[in-house]
C-alpha cells in the first residue's frame, strides 16, 4: 500500500516550526549562560569603564576587587575602597559590598548616569589634623548606607 504524501505548505510549515522552536531555545539558553556569566565571573570591561569614568569624573575614586550583576540588586561591587580624587588626606570608606543605582532613564539609552552608591558593612575614616598636633584617625565601623 502506498504511503500518503504530505502536501508541500504544511511539510514547510512543520520545518519553519522546528527551525523557529530550536532558535527559541537557542536564545533561552545563551541567555541563561549570559546570567550565570555576568553572576560568577563578573562585568565586561565594556560596562566596566564608563561607570567608572563616570564615579571619576564625580570626583568618586572607586577601587573594588571584583564587579558583578546580581538579579535582584543590580550591579554589586565587592572589597571596594572609596576616596575623594587627588586628595590623600580625605575621608576614606571600604565597604564589603557596593549596589551601584543607576538612573533607569538614562539606561535606556545606554548612558550610565549613577543614582546612588549603597555601602554594605563599611568602615568610614576621617583624618583629623590640627596644627602641630600628632594624626588622629575618627574610625566609623559597620556603616550600611
Amino acid at each position: 500500500m502506498a504511503e500518503p504524501t504530505q502536501k508541500p505548505f504544511w511539510r514547510g510549515c512543520r520545518r519553519v516550526f522546528r527551525w523557529c522552536r530550536i532558535a527559541s531555545l537557542l536564545l533561552v539558553l545563551f541567555a541563561v549562560c549570559l546570567v550565570i556569566f555576568l553572576t560568577k565571573v563578573g562585568l565586561p570591561e565594556v560596562i566596566k569603564r564608563p561607570l567608572l569614568s563616570e564615579l571619576s569624573n564625580r570626583g568618586i575614586e572607586f577601587q573594588y576587587k571584583r564587579i558583578r550583576w546580581n538579579w535582584f540588586q543590580g550591579i554589586v561591587a565587592e572589597q571596594v575602597t572609596i576616596g575623594e580624587t587627588n586628595q590623600t588626606g580625605g575621608l576614606r570608606l571600604q565597604a564589603a559590598e557596593v549596589i551601584v543605582r543607576l538612573d533607569d532613564e538614562k539606561l535606556k539609552d545606554f548612558r550610565f548616569h549613577v543614582r546612588a552608591l549603597e555601602l554594605h558593612q563599611g568602615n568610614a575614616q576621617l583624618p583629623l589634623n590640627e596644627t602641630n598636633q600628632p594624626l588622629r584617625l575618627l574610625q566609623v565601623t559597620n556603616v550600611s548606607t
